[in-house]
Order: structure tokens, then C-alpha cells, then sequence
């Protein structure tokens, strides 16, 4: 897995990019009371529901292994190829244009632990379809030949950077004050970085996909 690390590190550094839970995060520890123990919760629970969510999806790929055995039609190939390809490509198109929302909630979420927990829960499991360098950092992690643990800790370490923006927002907090310009530029540069950098590789991934479907089709 050695030669694949800096393309593993990569994709973990691009998809830690993610403006909606780091929106949320900076939202809790500017407006809660408790923001530290509220912020530590959020970034706990993200972390525990992407990694077991990372598992689930590496041990089930053993499955879509043996699927793909499966001697289907080329032109069937092709068309399920292109319907991943346009998928792509809304994907990337709407990542491009959107902007982000302004996340908030209400006091009484703000002031329970269960409520920001059960959040951290949706908001990861919701934007896991989108996930596109999770999917690559698990297929390099499949596909390797290292032992099982050693899949394991990498997926570990991979879950480890990913939440490493929403530790440095809970850091600038302790610092500083809530209404500190820090944080705001903080998720500024998250949010520009993201719409940079996230739609020209889904792009990429769908014309991938574009020329898979040509080549089975011929």
C-alpha cells in the first residue's frame, strides 16, 4: 500500500474539506454555552458513524466482487456506466454552483448532548453519498494486499484526518472569542477550498466513467 499512501492522504486531506460539518461545528462553538463539550460530542460522533459507516462499505465490497462476475450484456454495461457517469456530472455541477447554507440551529438543540449527537449521526450518514474520495480511499484499501488490520488502521487514520478541521475550529475557539473574524475566514477557506477543488474531480470521476462505458460498448 506504500505507493498508494500519498494518494491515500490526498483524497483523506480533500475530503476533510467538507463546509457542512464544519459549518455546523463553528455554528456550536460559537453559539452554545458548553461549546466544549457540545464540539467534542459532534467531532466523537462524526467520527465514530464515518468510520463504522467506511467498514461497513469495505467489508461489503466483497459482495459487489463477486457481482461483478456476473457476465452481464456490454450495451447493459455501458448504460449502467453512463447513469453513474450523468450522476457525476449533476454532482459535480451542483457542488460547483451551490452555494452553502447557513447552518443554525435552536436553543434547544444547542443546549443537549443526545440532540448534537443524533445530528453528527444524519448530517454524516446524509452527505456520505457525495463522499466521493472516501469511495477512492476505500477502493485503494480493498484492493491492496496488507493484512486486514493493517486496512483497518489505515481506514482509522483516514477517519483520524478527516475530522482534523473540526478539532482546529474547537481549538481557534478556546483561543478566541466567539465573535472572533478567525473563525469566519477559517470556514471562508474551507468553503472556497471545497468548491475548488471537490467538483473537478467528481468531474473527472464522471468522464472516467464516460470512458469505461465507451470501451465496454466496443
Amino acid at each position: 500500500m506504500s505507493h498508494s499512501f500519498l494518494n491515500f492522504f490526498g483524497l483523506s486531506l480533500l475530503d476533510s474539506l467538507n463546509p457542512f460539518s464544519i459549518g455546523a461545528m463553528i455554528y456550536i462553538v460559537t453559539k452554545a454555552q458548553r461549546f466544549r463539550r457540545l464540539g467534542f460530542l459532534f467531532i466523537v460522533t462524526t467520527f465514530i458513524t464515518y468510520l463504522t459507516a467506511g467498514a461497513l462499505l469495505l467489508n461489503g465490497r466483497n459482495y459487489f466482487d463477486r457481482l461483478s462476475t456476473i457476465n452481464l450484456p456490454a450495451a447493459v454495461k455501458s448504460i449502467l456506466l453512463v447513469l453513474l457517469a450523468i450522476t457525476l456530472l449533476f454532482l459535480a455541477i451542483k457542488s460547483w454552483k451551490s452555494e452553502t447554507s447557513q447552518t443554525s440551529f435552536s436553543d434547544k438543540i444547542l443546549n443537549s448532548s443526545s440532540a448534537i449527537m443524533i445530528y453528527a449521526v444524519v448530517a454524516t450518514i446524509t452527505d456520505l453519498p457525495t463522499a466521493i474520495p472516501y469511495f477512492a480511499a476505500l477502493e485503494i484499501i480493498h484492493v491492496s494486499t496488507s493484512p486486514e488490520l493493517e486496512k483497518y488502521s489505515i481506514l482509522l487514520l483516514y477517519n483520524v484526518i478527516y475530522v482534523l478541521p473540526l478539532f482546529l475550529a474547537l481549538k481557534i475557539r478556546e483561543r478566541f472569542s466567539a465573535d472572533s473574524e478567525l473563525l469566519n475566514n477559517f470556514k471562508k477557506c474551507i468553503e472556497w477550498a471545497s468548491r475548488r477543488l471537490v467538483p473537478p474531480l467528481i468531474l473527472f470521476c464522471s468522464l472516467y466513467f464516460f470512458y469505461l462505458s465507451l470501451i465496454d460498448f466496443v
